[in-house]
């Protein structure tokens, strides 16, 4: 399996007519398993610094699992969020320009239900009659591109309209909050001989993903808290990193259910090999570790029962932000 290494990124900025500040985010970037391997740019969002903020945590979450990476090797999200940080605080000039938006069929009932939610009545009646609206300037209506196209976008912006100037002022920088609220972090144990975490809610325990899924989703999510609560996010990334690396085993005397017979689809032969350690429910303890493994296939077959003298487990959580939090 390929993976699509960045060698660039640059922002560029546009002032709307209304005073709002939009942003381009242009990346370089070439597929490893693809030949001739040729960088080439292209436009990745469009938006308020805010709204590209939240973008720039989902492309981070792929930096994870290693799907997006670097040319001499892995990106940190950390590293990764940084460079794009730094891109909006300098951008290049955007100048305006004017545009056709055609919207597929199959695309065209959630674009009208966007637009009338955001009040754009005349623009949805446009769409609905053949699926395509007429930008004259982007600056008088970037707030309707932004409603009409969230995906795709270099269908409409080039990754070669480069001007040479930047512009600090147009530049997105937020003051850090003062405050930054305290957030959960995900997992509360692995077990040994398996990837897969083990995740509490609601009190109850279950089989999570791999470490790198859910360092991704954090970051994904705290992609919304950066937006509202700016500064933070390389302590909370790296207090993430930190919790799921040194997460503490499953006790022995965990009580494992099985019914092999709800495994995932395709994996039945892996609750035969448990039921030879445990038949219907046994301590974790009782399943060799070479043989755990084989929960990770168990699905909707496994249920973690915490016994009754064993004291739940309430990881303390460094005092940051709350992946909850909407703002004060």
């Amino acid at each position: 399996m390929g993976s699509t290494i960045s060698t660039g990124r640059k922002a560029a900025a546009l002032r709307a007519d209304d005073g709002t500040i939009y942003y381009l985010l242009m990346e370089q970037v070439y597929e490893s398993n693809v030949s001739p391997k040729k960088p080439e740019w292209s436009c990745t969002g469009f938006g308020t610094g805010q709204d590209m903020v939240r973008r720039i945590f989902g492309y981070a979450s792929c930096v994870c699992g290693g799907m997006l990476r670097r040319p001499g090797g892995p990106f940190t999200p950390n590293g990764y969020i940084s460079s794009w940080m730094q891109a909006l605080k300098s951008p290049i000039v955007y100048h305006d320009q004017k545009m056709t938006v055609d919207v597929s069929a199959e695309n065209r009932e959630e674009t009208i239900l966007r637009l009338l939610e955001r009040g754009l009545n005349t623009v949805a009646d446009a769409i609905n009659r053949d699926g395509k609206y007429h930008i004259e300037s982007l600056k008088a209506e970037a707030h309707v591109f932004t409603a009409l196209v969230t995906r795709s976008y270099w269908r409409y912006f080039s990754g070669h309209l480069w001007s040479t100037t930047i512009d600090l002022d147009l530049g997105y920088n937020p003051a850090p909050a003062p405050v930054a609220p305290d957030y959960e972090l995900p997992c509360s144990y692995r077990i040994e001989g398996l990837e897969n975490l083990v995740i509490e809610r609601d009190g109850e325990l279950e089989l999570g993903e791999w470490e790198y899924s859910h360092l991704g989703q954090f970051v994904e999510a705290y992609g919304e808290i950066e937006a509202l609560s700016p500064g933070h996010y390389r302590k909370a990334i790296a207090a993430a990193e930190s919790h799921l690396k040194n997460l503490p085993l499953l006790p022995d005397d965990t009580l494992i259910h099985l019914d092999p017979a709800k495994f995932s689809f395709g994996f039945r032969h892996c609750g035969e090999e448990l039921q030879a350690f445990v038949g219907d429910a046994s301590p974790l303890c009782a399943i060799p570790v070479s043989a755990r493994k084989y929960l990770g296939y168990a699905g909707k077959g496994l249920k973690i029962e915490r016994p009754v003298s064993q004291q739940r487990h309430q990881p303390v959580p460094p005092k940051q932000a709350s992946l909850d939090w909407v703002g004060a």
